[in-house]
């Protein structure tokens, strides 16, 4: 197409001519309105603002500063104290243990060798410990004792139930303590089939913490060849008293002995390791003897020791409070009292809080290895050596 003839088909279509013969065209007209108003009301993009950059400038470096020392704090100091409620308190002479303890868990830190001594029970249904205090008027010192180490016996021939009566020697079970009582137990079950457990009650006074010496046969009778019987019928019945009601009920196969008879009922007595049982039982339950009653000796047996110590003593003139050392822990178990005679154990240090002693009068405690026993440098001020 020349330029003439170009312009002929322009004179001979307008735009509106061709918007209106041309669909296409008009739609296409339409659209780039369309687009041109948005373009021109839509606002210009913001450029994102362009990050700072900090730029570290490294200093001379400088020497590490030292932090101040600080002395780990000493271990908390535990005290051994008596009960708030207590049920008993009976108190011995020569008393005797071997598992001196600061809790009831805890390992013995040594072993008490014939002082005087004071056990303290406190009132309880399930006993963990007791505390035994020993004192010789020279030095206090409390200690805990386990419920198993804790040793109760019958202060004198004592029949529990009308029918058992413990030798001196018996270790009483304690089971439970109320004021001024005591319930124990003794291991019946080789005469008793019933009860089981045998348990009752005694009263403080009548309880003791040092083995006696009383005769619990004799307590019963004096004679010593009494006819013998057998128990035949397992569970046979046996009463504190002739036609009394039954208090127990024997094991079959037990050889007794006939203190007396009265009508059809027979008293008896049998011997055991741990106490001595006599009651009175139907004479249809025995039979012929088939064997002779058993007998059980115990015995034990301590070593003392000593040791040599400097002849100057330190002495204060007021009573000072005793500690026991354990791998650093200290417990709080007593007081020296005042002018009472100890030495140090070991060259002083004249910057440390507690200071280890010796007793060398009160030669009953022994301390097991790695225990010491310590006093407070602070409360050595006011003392003298002499």
């Amino acid at each position: 197409m020349t330029s003439d003839d170009f312009d002929l088909f322009r004179k001979a279509w307008s735009p509106k001519d061709l918007l209106l013969r041309f669909p296409p065209m008009r739609a296409l007209w339409l659209v780039s309105l369309v687009g041109m108003g948005t373009c021109s009301s839509s606002p210009r993009p913001t450029p994102a603002p362009v990050p700072s950059v900090v730029v570290a400038v490294a200093s001379a470096p400088t020497a590490p500063q030292k932090e101040a020392f600080a002395p780990p704090p000493p271990p908390a100091v535990s005290e051994i104290r008596e009960p708030s409620d207590v049920a008993c308190r009976i108190a011995a002479e020569n008393w005797r243990g071997d598992r001196l303890r600061i809790s009831a868990d805890a390992d013995a830190f040594g072993s008490a060798l014939a002082p005087h001594a004071t056990l303290v029970l406190p009132v309880t249904d399930h006993p963990q410990a007791s505390i035994v205090v020993m004192d010789d008027e020279r030095v206090l010192v409390r200690a805990v004792l386990a419920t198993r180490d804790t040793g109760l016996y019958a202060a004198k021939p004592t029949t529990l139930l009308g029918i058992v009566t413990p030798i001196a020697t018996t270790d009483l079970k304690w089971r439970s303590s109320s004021p001024g009582a005591v319930r124990i137990g003794v291991d019946t079950s080789r005469v008793l089939r019933a009860p089981n457990p045998f348990e009752t009650e005694m009263r403080c006074v009548e309880l003791a913490i040092v083995q006696g010496s009383y005769d619990a046969r004799a307590s019963i009778t004096p004679k010593s060849r009494l006819p013998k019987r057998n128990v035949v019928h397992d569970g046979a019945p046996i009463a504190a008293s002739a036609g009394g009601a039954p208090v127990a009920e024997l094991n079959a196969g037990i050889d007794v002995e006939v203190l007396e008879s009265r009508g059809t009922s027979v008293r008896i007595l049998t011997e055991s390791g741990d106490y001595v049982l006599s009651g009175w039982v139907a004479q249809s339950d025995l039979g012929l003897p088939k064997g002779v009653g058993i007998g059980q000796a115990v015995g034990s047996g301590r070593g003392h020791l000593g040791g040599r110590y400097d002849s100057k003593r330190i002495r204060c003139p007021r009573p000072i409070a005793l500690y026991v050392e354990v791998r650093g822990a200290r417990t709080k178990v007593g007081l020296v009292h005042a002018n009472t005679g100890f030495v140090r154990a070991s060259e002083p240090d004249d910057t440390a809080a507690f200071r280890a002693i010796e007793l060398p009068e009160s030669q009953w405690l022994v301390l097991n290895a790695n225990v010491r026993l310590v006093v407070e440098a602070s409360e050595l001020s006011s003392c003298r050596t002499s």
